[in-house]
């Protein structure tokens, strides 16, 4: 297996207290060092692969914390999925990630999905099953599908209500286009207010980040090749998304990705040079918000929780603060802990669920002490994590930072 990045380990321990696994554990079998050097020595025939070997490897949130701090420039996120890919070779995929790699790529079978998981979550639904939990989320605290997916309640292009003063691509992600439809209509409330105008490409689909970050880089290649096709046959000022994952992979994964699929990179890497956060969007472009908003008789409490894609692949690390703290309606408050990750990533909050629970009750312990009744995140997963692990459904609204804009609208 190709290795080449772990040789630019020089074994520094940075990386340790950037870990936010290792924060938990304080075990170095679970840092990035301790994995780098665990695929050096299989791509040296080393040591084999063994159940062991890919549970430790496993154990990651692809957080992307290692990468963009190392100071030896390796490139831990691309080290490990090339790894996890080999290693779902050697030893097998859990049921999860199967399920995952037959679902993601079609659209057809996300639809179907998410009626599924709809009639799930209904009250009758609950009554039969129980108490049932994924990971430590009760099935009652997951959100419900949206009836219509969310691209098919809006046409391809919407005009701005006023002056155009420029055009920009949505990329909805699965979660926006089958879960929180709230989310995009917030999204094109606010762009059409400060008037631009938004496209919608219908052929988009899933970004492809869970999937090849647990190994399956080649059955995500037609969801890329599809996504770079569709978001770059438009002149665009920049293509959006409202989820800090899928702005990973568009604007960060989706390049590095070229090579290991043998591919020429130059499309992707001139999509990725267009991709912005919609929410850093708007921060950049206060200008045409403000004259928009409206103060508020009773100012709305929000805190904040900065994703750990968007930390990492962002475009500044308070932005989305700025924007929060500048809201006339709104009253910002800042946690102690508000860019620490909140254990969610993907699929581990399943995988491990003891870990994930370590991470994400301080950070709710902290939420609810600082009084805020609105908690803004850009990230669908730790929407997920968040408002899953409340002592109570409810006790604090958690929402894309876009939902909170949208409010103060005039």
């Amino acid at each position: 297996m190709k290795a080449d990045e772990a040789y630019q380990c020089g074994k520094c321990g940075l990386c340790l207290s950037a870990c936010p696994v290792y924060r938990v554990m304080r075990e170095e079998t679970t840092t990035p060092r301790a994995k780098v050097h665990l695929i050096r020595s299989f791509a040296e025939n080393r040591l084999p692969a063994t159940d062991r070997m890919q549970a430790k490897l496993q154990c990651c949130l692809m957080c992307g914390t290692c990468t963009a701090m190392c100071p030896g420039g390796v490139s831990h996120d691309t080290l490990f999925m090339r790894m996890r890919s080999q290693m779902a070779i050697d030893r097998g995929q859990s049921k999860e990630v199967k399920a995952l790699g037959a679902i993601l790529p079609k659209e057809n079978r996300l639809r179907m999905a998410a009626k599924a998981a709809r009639i799930g979550t209904s009250s009758l639904a609950q009554r039969i099953i129980g108490k049932m939990r994924i990971g430590n989320i009760p099935m009652e605290n997951f959100p419900t599908p949206n009836r219509t997916p969310f691209r098919d309640q809006v046409p391809e292009v919407i005009e701005p209500e006023g002056k155009v003063v420029g055009t920009v691509a949505y990329f909805t992600g699965c979660a926006t286009h089958h879960i929180f439809e709230q989310t995009g209509h917030a999204v094109v409330k606010v762009l059409r207010r400060m008037g631009y105008r938004i496209l919608l490409p219908a052929d988009q689909g899933c970004c492809g980040l869970p999937l090849f970050f647990h190994g399956e880089i080649r059955r995500a290649r037609e969801n890329i090749l599809t996504n770079i096709r569709s978001l770059s046959a438009h002149d665009c000022d920049a293509v959006l998304t409202d989820c800090a994952t899928c702005g990973s992979a568009l604007g960060h994964m989706y390049p590095r990705l070229m090579a290991e699929l043998d591919l020429p990179a130059g499309d992707a890497d001139a999509l990725a040079a267009t991709v912005m956060d919609a929410g850093e969007f708007v921060a950049t472009h206060m200008d045409l918000l403000t004259p928009h908003l409206s103060p508020a008789a009773t100012r709305e409490t929000v805190t904040y929780h900065l994703p750990c894609h968007l930390k990492n692949h962002g475009s500044g690390k308070t932005l989305l603060e700025s924007l929060l703290t500048h809201l006339p309606h709104a009253d910002y408050h800042r946690t102690p802990d508000w860019d620490a990750c909140c254990g969610g990533g993907g699929f581990f909050f399943n995988e491990y669920p003891d870990i994930a629970k370590r991470m994400v009750d301080g950070k709710i312990a902290n939420a609810l002490a600082s009084g805020a009744r609105t908690w803004a995140t850009g990230c669908p997963g730790c929407r997920v994590q968040l408002a899953g692990n409340l002592p109570r459904k409810g006790v604090i609204e958690v929402c894309h930072p876009l939902e909170v804009v949208a409010r103060g609208l005039r």
